[in-house]
């Protein structure tokens, strides 16, 4: 809509007369200047008051967070003065803007009317020389008509670079969707004509693991590892942060596949294996577990949706969480 306004306003000025259109057009690049100062003033205003409400939420929610801490040590009236301050920032930030949006403004406005006199200045010039407008003789009515098919072109011309810059914007936010759309995985859960199996016993063994994740290349996790998880035991991994523990758990359930080496279960490649069925049967608690919106029952029947509510009880019990 802004396009083909702006296209059809100087269209329409051109028509009633080219003289007096490419005389306003002059004055353009004056009332471009004076509305990117203006949208500059207001975005780096609107930047700040972000920072400073960003700043204030960021207090507020950790302090909600350790509700029960400040409770404890009857610190709540510290807390709101602390909070107050920061809401202080936020005014001044507001201030701020209503200045350089008042000065803005008054500057795109000024030169508007600066506008209006320079083109009546040279349509009264032009009315009184007797200068022809395309085979007619220049009025107040013409003169004006044009004025405003100029002001309303430059209006919308200035209207199409925000919708530019979001079609822009979608466009490489498309193409980063696309991208994880259209990647072929190296792990393929759905791979069809993998080795069933039904019932794992749980005897497993990493030979010579190297390993390094996709995004840190530089950074080696896994060197030539090897270790045996028997039946029915139970084995602890310890090390310090960083060492490799949780890396090898997601080996396990094969979000990776190592670079070099093998996983065996129960004496078969993991690789071989049905990976949706080795998923069912390996039940993995993170370090930080995250609970879904919904009900207790529906989390559980993320890990299983068939499970029944026996089954759904007995895990229960034997998380300790019944």
């Amino acid at each position: 809509m802004s396009f083909f306004a702006a296209v059809f306003g100087f269209a329409f000025s051109f028509y009633w007369g080219w003289l007096l259109t490419v005389i306003l057009l002059g004055g353009v690049p004056f009332m471009g200047l004076a509305g990117g100062i203006m949208g500059a003033a207001a975005q780096d205003s609107q930047k700040d008051a972000l920072v400073a409400y960003a700043q204030s939420a960021g207090y507020a929610e950790q302090a909600l967070h350790a509700i029960k801490v400040v409770h404890t040590y009857g610190q709540e009236m510290l807390e709101d003065t602390i909070y107050s301050k920061y809401l202080e920032r936020t005014r001044e930030a507001g201030k701020k803007i209503a200045f350089k949006t008042a000065i803005g403004q008054s500057l795109l406005m000024g030169v508007f009317f600066a506008f209006y006199a320079y083109a009546f200045y040279f349509g009264a010039w032009l009315l009184d020389s007797g200068k022809e407008a395309q085979s007619k003789e220049y009025s107040g009515g013409v003169v004006v008509t044009i004025m405003f098919s100029v002001i309303i072109g430059i209006f919308y011309l200035g209207g199409v670079g925000p919708h530019l810059k979001a079609i822009s914007e979608a466009q490489v936010a498309g193409r980063l969707a696309f991208n994880v759309i259209d990647r072929v995985p190296k792990v393929n859960a759905r791979a069809a004509g993998q080795k069933a199996c039904p019932n794992l016993k749980g005897h497993i063994e990493l030979k010579n693991v190297n390993f390094t994740y996709p995004t840190r290349q530089e950074l080696q996790v896994l060197k030539d590892f090897s270790c045996v998880f028997e039946e029915g035991k139970t084995t602890a991994l310890v090390g310090q942060s960083g060492s490799g523990k949780s890396t090898i758990i997601q080996l396990l359930e094969r979000f990776y596949d190592p670079d070099q080496g093998q996983i065996m279960i129960d004496g078969n490649d993991l690789k071989t294996l049905n990976l949706n069925q080795v998923r069912h049967q390996i039940g993995y608690v993170g370090q930080e577990p995250v609970l879904f919106n919904t009900t207790i029952r529906d989390n559980l029947r993320f890990a299983k949706p068939e499970a029944t509510e026996a089954e759904m009880i007995e895990a229960l019990k034997n998380a300790n969480a019944w």
